[in-house]
């Protein structure tokens, strides 16, 4: 259930008679996030998962990730990565490179464009780059409740290489932001296969928040 407001409201300022300018929320030691993954392919449930936050050190904070609940086994537990304020994008200890889910201030029409590249096994490496634009206001409903938002959507490329083999592919993201929580409270991925045919595809949504 949600219980309360996790952080305080992003500060918002006028930039003009048209547009408004959402600036970087501001976070505390202890709030805690809870999520649920949803498999887009099975329309379920496949994990749940929570981010509590721990230690500053100013743009970023320590975040404690703990795996409550998973059809994978092997991924149950906790482990601590670096969220970056400015951009609510985690540092993976695989990842080179910068992943940029959002970057404040956000208003609509806003773009922006970054590249990382990601370890996910010893011999594979995968190379994405991808353009992000903040498209409009959104009203969107998740468990923790109803919250206006703004939409980001990203699309990009990524090359997969794999020992001798590599291949290329699509992905796009969704994130609905709420300035009013600070937090995105909604998240949907997507790519393709080296053919050209939808792959992994699934949504987070905010379960839960504790200040």
């Amino acid at each position: 259930m949600l219980a309360g407001c996790a952080a305080p409201p992003s500060s918002v300022t006028a930039t003009g008679s048209a547009h408004l300018l959402t600036q970087a929320p501001q976070f505390s030691a202890g709030q805690q996030w809870t999520y649920k993954r949803i498999d887009l392919w099975k329309k379920e449930e496949v994990e749940r998962f929570s981010q509590t936050f721990n230690t500053q050190t100013h743009p970023t904070w320590s975040v404690a990730w703990g795996i409550l609940s998973s059809s994978d086994k092997t991924r149950l537990g906790t482990t601590t990565e670096q969220f970056d304020a400015n951009t609510h994008g985690f540092a993976d200890p695989r990842m080179t490179g910068h992943y940029a889910p959002l970057k404040f201030p956000l208003a609509p029409g806003k773009t922006w464009t970054f590249s990382y590249n990601f370890q996910s096994k010893p011999d594979t490496l995968i190379e994405v780059t991808q353009t992000a634009q903040v498209t409009r206001w959104e009203d969107v409903t998740v468990p923790a409740g109803n919250f206006k938002t703004l939409r980001v959507e990203h699309v990009g490329n990524y090359k997969a290489t794999q020992g001798v083999q590599s291949w290329r592919g699509r992905i796009t993201e969704t994130f609905w932001y709420a300035p009013e929580v600070g937090r995105v409270v909604a998240q949907e991925y997507k790519d393709t296969n080296g053919r050209g045919t939808t792959w992994d595809q699934r949504r987070d949504e905010l379960v839960a928040m504790r200040q």
